[in-house]
């Protein structure tokens, strides 16, 4: 289950390291939100196919259908994700140009897609207006529950079951833990926080 990130692991290391040194001045965090980008896009890519692949054993109905909304909607949850990330590790004003070119970088990579100008205006419009939407929402929910606490109203389990609710697997545990196991997973081999600590 893990053997499509054994491969990206070591080459991932080495994305952060180039920032050694340099601190954390406006241009440097520019430039970090560019590569985050890239590489959210890669992964994303990688760790959707995954789970759909995964999830698609003895089905007879086609999850390729669905793999665009479920990448989409997991691109959203890694910039949320990376956005909570910022608030602990960044100022107040490192965070808004961290997040700001993170979130325009990440738009310029997806439009790449869309041929022609209005196309992209469209796209670009529509993707502020879901990032919008998903900050909103996914704000309301704890990273991790309190003891005793159930796992509703937390971020990785509210955003889980809209997954597989988009694979038509709702209130299905091993769905929901293919979706977990992929997130949590690639979070850690991503190791964002380095990221923002290569000062």
């Amino acid at each position: 289950m893990f053997g499509l990130f054994k491969k990206k692991e070591e080459s991932l290391a080495n994305h952060w390291q180039q920032f050694e040194g340099k601190g954390n001045t406006d241009e440097v965090l520019i430039e970090k939100a560019k590569l985050l980008a890239v590489v959210l896009v890669d992964w994303t890519h990688t760790g959707t196919k995954h789970i759909i692949d995964s999830l698609q054993k003895d089905l007879t109905r086609d999850l390729k259908l669905e793999f665009g909304q479920v990448f989409f909607e997991t691109i959203l949850f890694y910039l949320h994700y990376t956005d909570r990330l910022a608030f602990g590790y960044l100022s107040t004003e490192q965070r808004g140009t961290f997040i700001d070119a993170l979130v325009e970088a990440m738009a310029d990579v997806l439009d790449e897609a869309h041929p022609s100008g209005q196309e992209k205006a469209d796209f670009r419009l529509m993707f502020r207006e879901m990032y919008n939407e998903r900050q909103i929402e996914y704000g309301k929910y704890k990273l991790a529950a309190e003891k005793e606490e159930g796992l509703a109203n937390t971020l990785f389990w509210e955003f889980e079951k809209r997954i597989i609710k988009m694979l038509g697997f709702e209130q299905d545990a091993i769905a929901m833990m293919s979706v977990h196991i992929n997130i949590t997973t690639a979070l850690k081999y991503l190791a964002i926080p380095v990221l923002f600590q290569t000062k």
